[in-house]
């Protein structure tokens, strides 16, 4: 996608930067850009949220500034409560695979530490409120409801008498209480939740409701879809109609008293009322695309708001002005490209740039000239860049993006670019491939006789280029682009990233199809001979990926779907699965050296590194033998383990054996030397029949045993 830049002198002199932030770190949205789906504060000034990917975010000053608390877990959370300033407990669980996980978090120190305890239905949970500070109540998926009457340390399932998600409860005492669910769901206890009662089990035929806010056990407002506000003044037994003005989903309502309430929804939709809901107030929330899905109020002039990719916005002058810190942009990025350490630019939707040149520290809106989507950004130094994207759209700068200058093109669309000096050029896109040498003055067309699209194009030169593409295209020049040789992939999937170190050392990286496993897989493809033959490699995931970099022959990075990234420092024998903290699709990756890199993805995504990726503090001194998933599993299932840093030695020596439930030993899954990291291995039991298996981790002198379940 650009020519690569490697600071040799940088690598040689330059180790790790000193006091950074390890591991990948978030530069937009900030204060992290997950979708966040609920917000509790306990005082005026201390609060948490929590939101996707296992989020939580504390504040101690009305909001102005959060902290990021680790929660161990990187399913979703969906609600929080805190009975006071150290006891709380959050709720949540996988929601888009099978339903089958279930998360409860437990702190009794403020969110410093947080214990994940056992829901033994292993349903996702939607809401959690406390009785007093022993008693909790947690209700979610399929009517389930769960107490616990020890801190939040065992949970005991209810009988809710209904079927329906529940999505609220709230205690008035600490024996009266309610639980709201969809299209109107009302159960109710009188024993502190040892009984409920189905007072109804709701009408699809009246919308479905995803909010509710309880003034007492009597007064209450919901809202749901289409613009739906209804408040009951008798506990749920009859319903008024209110009028919002709007037909936008309202997915979060808080009300402070009988009076003063705010809804949120859609295309950043805030309602206010100051009358009980006779009348509802539009105001500006800030952004007319970001959907808002919760809201809490401090007082009659002071709220804050939470909504997906990580936004929030707060007021305190009773929502005639809302403030954001989220950042530029939270439109997609599909490209980056770093001219040196300090400098880079990313390109997405809406012919988004943003620029930097401080490493990410800040990035600042560019003015593209075009509202079309820009797929490629590719910059030859610090001055000199050039754009590509739909329409068909080819833009440069010649001062660091100050300017930007459309140049006429006859083609519909473009995906990649690279820039190999000011002059000299290589767009790739619907079925062409482009060369200019007089800085886009003049363009030549090279047609590739293949009928798709080209996906990515990386010049280590003036001469040597490669070009990948679907299905399974890799396209090779040694001239500068006048002639394309087709270099055989194996593979007839989509190749969507490639990048070269020197004439002979390359990876490509895509997705396709397996017929073995019949699942979708990712793609890592190598070569070191200049593309005569590509190699592929294990990767362990049913994710596409969608971008790679090469640093040097050794030190690569891959990035895909659902927050992957991958890491090699052996020249792509071997790759560890890094966090990237996210589930969001990641487009784009770039380094400038082994450790200095930036991914852009989803919903403005922007993430940074100063280490590689890599997680030094966090790095445990034990063995880590974790469950497979998924489990249980049909044909295939992967296992994932974790190896410390041994002073003594550089590696160890790793088996992974499977055995049947006799004890004897069907696999041999690895059996290797392994340098300290994260890793994971596929167990593929296509000639297996349904059981019980287990799978056992041998590493030195430890030793870990763990279940797992094959279903036909």
């Amino acid at each position: 996608m650009k020519l690569k830049f490697i600071s040799f002198l940088f690598l040689l002199l330059f180790n790790l930067p000193i006091n950074a932030q390890e591991g990948w770190f978030w530069q937009n949205p900030l204060p992290q850009g997950n979708h966040l789906n609920g917000v509790k504060f306990f005082s005026s000034e201390i609060g948490w949220v929590v939101g996707y990917h296992g989020t939580i975010l504390k504040t101690t000053d009305g909001g102005e500034n959060w902290i990021t608390q680790e929660s161990g877990t990187t399913n979703d959370l969906t609600s929080v409560s805190f009975f006071d300033s150290c006891n709380g407990i959050a709720v949540g669980g996988d929601f888009f695979t099978n339903w089958s996980e279930g998360v409860i978090l437990v702190t009794t120190n403020g969110g410093d530490r947080w214990i994940s305890h056992l829901n033994l239905e292993n349903i996702p949970l939607f809401a959690v409120s406390y009785i007093n500070m022993n008693s909790w109540i947690a209700v979610g998926v399929g009517g389930i409801i769960l107490k616990s009457t020890d801190n939040g340390s065992t949970w005991n399932q209810q009988v809710s008498g209904t079927q329906r998600p529940l999505d609220e409860v709230f205690f008035s005492d600490s024996v009266n209480g309610v639980v709201f669910g969809r299209f109107g769901t009302i159960l109710k206890t009188s024993d502190g939740g040892v009984n409920w009662i189905l007072q109804s089990d709701g009408n699809p035929s009246e919308g479905w409701l995803h909010d509710v806010s309880f003034i007492d056990l009597n007064n209450w407002f919901a809202v749901g879809v289409s613009g739906i506000i209804r408040k009951t003044t008798d506990g749920g037994y009859t319903w008024q109609i209110q009028q919002s003005g709007t037909f936008e989903l309202l997915d979060g309502v808080f009300f402070l008293d009988l009076y003063t309430g705010v809804a949120v929804g859609s295309s950043g939709k805030i309602l206010r009322t100051n009358d009980g809901g006779i009348n509802w107030i539009t105001q500006i929330s800030g952004t007319s695309v970001i959907p808002l899905s919760d809201v809490f109020l401090f007082n009659a002039n002071s709220a804050i708001v939470v909504g997906r990719v990580g936004f929030i916005v707060r007021t305190s002058d009773g929502g005639i002005n809302w403030y954001s810190d989220s950042g530029p942009t939270v439109f997609d990025l599909y490209g980056v490209s770093f001219s040196d350490e300090k400098t880079g630019t990313a390109v997405g939707q809406v012919g988004t740039i943003l620029r930097t040149t401080n490493g990410g520290i800040n990035w600042e809106l560019q003015e593209s000239g075009t509202t079309r989507r820009l797929y490629s950004v590719s910059f030859s130094d610090n001055q000199n860049g050039m754009c590509v994207g739909d329409g068909p759209t080819i833009i440069k700068t010649t001062d660091g993006g100050a300017n930007w200058i459309s140049l006429q093109i006859i083609y519909p669309n473009y995906t990649g670019v690279s820039l190999i000096d000011p002059s000299t050029a290589v767009v790739i896109g619907e079925r062409t491939i482009l060369r200019t040498t007089d800085g886009g003055l003049t363009w030549t067309d090279y047609y590739t006789g293949f009928n798709t699209f080209l996906w990515d194009v990386d010049f280590i030169d003036a001469f040597n280029g490669t070009v990948v593409g679907e299905p399974g295209i890799i396209l090779r020049t040694s001239d500068g682009g006048n002639n394309w040789v087709n270099q055989q992939s194996g593979m007839m999937g989509v190749l969507s990233g490639v990048s070269f170190t020197d004439i002979n050392h390359g990876i490509a990286v895509g997705g396709d199809w397996n017929d073995i496993s019949q699942q979708y897989e990712g793609i890592i493809l190598m070569t070191t001979d200049g593309g005569m033959k590509w190699t592929k490699k294990f990767t362990g995931t049913n994710n596409k990926l969608n971008s790679v970099v090469c640093t040097d022959i050794y030190n690569a990075t891959a990035v895909g779907n659902n927050g992957i990234v991958y890491r090699t420092t052996d020249g792509g024998q071997t790759w560890v699965l890094q966090s990237s903290n996210t589930n969001y699709n990641l487009f784009d990756v770039e380094f400038t050296d082994q450790n200095s890199g930036t991914i852009v993805g989803y919903g403005g995504t922007i993430l940074r590194t100063n280490t590689g990726g890599n997680h030094f503090s966090n790095q445990t001194k034990s063995f880590l033998l974790y469950q497979n998933y998924p489990n249980p599993f049909n044909s295939s299932t992967r296992i994932k383990y974790f190896l410390p840093i041994i002073e003594t030695r550089s590696s160890t020596t790793v088996k992974i054996i499977v055995y049947d439930i006799l004890g004897r030993e069907i696999a041999t899954l690895l059996n290797e030397e392994k340098p300290a990291g994260t890793y994971e291995v596929q167990f593929s039991a296509a000639n297996h029949p349904s059981g019980i298996y287990f799978y056992q981790l041998r590493a030195g002198d430890y030793s870990e045993t763990k279940k797992m379940v094959l279903i036909r």
